[in-house]
Parts: C-alpha cells; sequence; structure tokens
C-alpha cells in the first residue's frame, strides 16, 4: 500500500488504482492511430462508444481529432474508426468494414475472453446465462459491454459473411432470483454462464455457483460449465481489493475518484458504503470526478484514503490527491496488455494501404 511519509498530509493509497491494463492498452491504440492516420493525410478518426468512460480521457483524444459517436449511422463511408475498451457485437464491425471503413478493434482481452465463451457454447450447443448490470428492454441504457454482448449472442461472421445464428440466453443480475433462468432450461441440459466483466468479483464467484446448484437440483443431469479462472476482470477484482485496504485504516474519509457515468466507479463508492456501515465506521465516502470537486474536503482534518475506478487516468487521481494536501507522489507503474491491433507495425502498415485505397479511388 501506498503510504505517506512521516512528513507529509495523511493521504493514502491501496496496491492497485485508477488505469487498469486494458483501458492502458485502449488509450494508447486510439492515440497512436489518430497520430499515424494523421501523418498520411487522414484528419478524422471515430471512435465507435467512447474509448473509456471517462470525459477527460475522451476531451484529450477529440482535441487530436477523434470523433465518438453510438450510431454507426454518424460515421461515414470508407472511415478510420477504433472501436472501445467495451468491445463491439460482429454485426457493428460487419457494417462499417462492408461501408468500406478500416476498423481497430480496442477491445479488453478479458472482454474478448467472454465473446469466446459464447462461441464455445454456439459450437457446444449450450445455452448462455448471462450474468450482467442491465438487461435489454430494461429504460436504462445498456453498458457498452452488454451491448457487445448482445451483438455476439446473435450473430457470428464466418467466411466473411455476416450470419444470424443466435444463442438461446437469459439475462440476469447479480443477486437476483436463480429462478429467472428456470424457463431457458430443457431437456438438452448444457449451459455455460458468462458474466460481465467489471461485476464485484467474488459475488460473480459465489453467484455462479448459486446458479448452478439451483440448476442442478432441478436437473440433477445437467451439465452447468464457465471459463476458469473466470470472467471477472482481475484488475476490477484487486480495485475493490484496495478498498477494503482503505477501510482496515478506518480513515476519516474515502474518495472515490471516478466520472459519474463510470458505472466500475460507481461500484467502488457502493462497496466501500456497505463496508463502512459494516464495520461501524465514521468514514465519509465520496466520490469526485476531478480536484475542484475535492476542494471543500482539504478543509477537513484527518486520514483521507484515495482509490480510483479503472477508467480514472492517474493525472487525475494525483490533481485530487494534491487538492488533499499531497506533496510527493507515488511512483506508479502501468503495464498494458498487447492488443491484436496495436502489434509491431500493425497500425502502420493497415493506415498505409487504406490511405493509398483511399488516394486511388479519389
Amino acid at each position: 500500500m501506498f503510504e505517506p511519509a512521516p512528513s507529509q498530509p495523511e493521504v493514502v493509497f491501496p496496491d492497485h488504482f485508477g488505469f487498469c491494463e486494458g483501458v492502458v492498452a485502449a488509450d494508447d491504440l486510439l492515440r497512436d492511430v489518430a497520430i499515424q492516420a494523421r501523418l498520411r493525410g487522414i484528419d478524422r478518426v471515430y471512435g465507435y462508444h467512447d474509448v473509456v468512460h471517462n470525459r477527460d480521457v475522451v476531451a484529450e483524444h477529440e482535441a487530436n481529432g477523434v470523433v465518438f459517436v453510438d450510431d454507426i449511422d454518424a460515421i461515414p463511408p470508407e472511415s478510420v474508426v477504433v472501436t472501445s475498451a467495451h468491445g463491439v457485437g460482429p454485426e457493428v464491425v460487419y457494417a462499417l468494414e462492408d461501408r468500406g471503413s478500416l476498423v481497430f478493434d480496442a477491445a479488453c482481452p478479458l472482454v474478448l475472453h467472454t465473446h469466446k465463451g459464447v462461441e464455445r457454447a454456439r459450437q457446444s450447443s449450450e445455452k448462455v446465462i448471462y450474468i450482467c448490470h442491465g438487461k435489454p428492454g430494461s429504460v436504462n441504457k445498456l453498458h457498452d459491454e452488454v451491448q457487445g454482448m448482445v451483438g455476439h449472442l446473435d450473430y457470428v461472421i464466418r467466411d466473411g459473411e455476416l450470419i444470424e445464428e443466435p444463442v438461446e440466453r437469459s439475462f440476469i443480475e447479480l443477486h437476483e432470483d436463480p429462478a429467472l433462468v428456470e424457463d431457458l432450461l430443457d431437456a438438452n441440459g448444457r449451459y455455460r454462464i458468462v458474466s460481465q466483466t467489471t461485476l464485484h468479483a467474488e459475488d460473480t464467484f459465489k453467484y455462479r455457483h448459486i446458479l448452478k446448484a439451483h440448476i442442478l437440483n432441478l436437473q440433477p443431469e445437467a451439465q452447468v460449465s464457465w471459463s476458469n479462472p473466470g470472467d471477472v476482470c482481475r484488475a476490477v477484482t484487486n480495485r475493490q481489493k484496495g478498498v477494503n485496504q482503505l477501510i482496515q485504516l478506518s480513515p476519516r474519509r474515502i474518495v472515490v475518484v471516478t466520472d459519474p457515468m463510470s458505472k466500475n466507479g460507481r461500484s467502488y463508492v457502493d462497496m466501500a458504503e456497505r463496508r463502512v456501515k459494516e464495520e461501524g465506521l465514521a468514514t465519509e465516502v465520496v466520490a469526485v470526478a476531478n480536484a475542484a470537486e475535492a476542494t471543500r474536503l482539504s478543509e477537513i482534518a484527518g486520514l483521507t484514503g484515495i482509490t480510483a475506478s479503472a477508467s480514472t487516468p492517474d493525472r487525475t487521481t494525483m490533481a485530487v490527491a494534491r487538492q488533499l494536501g499531497l506533496t510527493q507522489e507515488p511512483d506508479i507503474e502501468r503495464k498494458k496488455f498487447g492488443l491484436k491491433d496495436a502489434r509491431g507495425s500493425t497500425i502502420q502498415d493497415r493506415l498505409g494501404i487504406f490511405a493509398a485505397r483511399l488516394a486511388t479511388s479519389s
């Protein structure tokens, strides 16, 4: 745990906070694509969905010429497009490429892992139980990751063609009554549990076993599988453990640095509030998006624990920490996943071919 030196204000960080490996990789991929596109005379790059759920990160890319959209019809034909870290369905990629666009995939490998789980289910004639936050048909907008999963449940690209090949599925939220999946059960008795990567890790692992036990109670011969070690993001798991690290210090307050639109960040706030209540601590839990929002907290003495959502850049977290009195920033090492579309000279090579094609057709 990052702790203050004796002479510093009492500001502490957990072992893990802020940008995760997948976000670092997606952020770098989009930046590199935008830079290399400009070098080839392509001034505008489109981001399909915000690359991550953080306004500061989005604004930085917009300043570099990236235009973010949530509707593929807002993307002109023959554009350069980078999809978000949350992943997209195959129908989105097919539609964009069918219009002559060049698509770079910034999806986190752990999200891709869940998509592969669906494909295994399709090939093995398994029905899918998808644990997620929000369901299709609800009044609230679906999380981008869930939207992408719906696409993978409905479609597959095979031999260059988009094929509608729905996998039977049931959507269920964490802690909902397992009886809600009973309509999915049939004589085949083969089921695969897949989960949204950003859910609470320990709760998701426990809930999978609850679902399996419920199914086996109704169908003792059923086969219920899931991918190991699981679909839950390790970075999310580590950041959830970080909340517990801070609580063990009984701080005066816990500050979660997160963009309001980040459900991941909101989950840390909810978790901290629940744990504080369980421990009976006089600890205030606060969510802030930037240093300005932390101003009112700087006048209150006492130990402050600071963590940040996986989509919060370190510069934002440190600005909040400085507002609360930190004078020496901790050393932070950020690893990143090796995204397929960012390997070697892939970006330069694909953009070079694309630019040459545009020049020929103009």
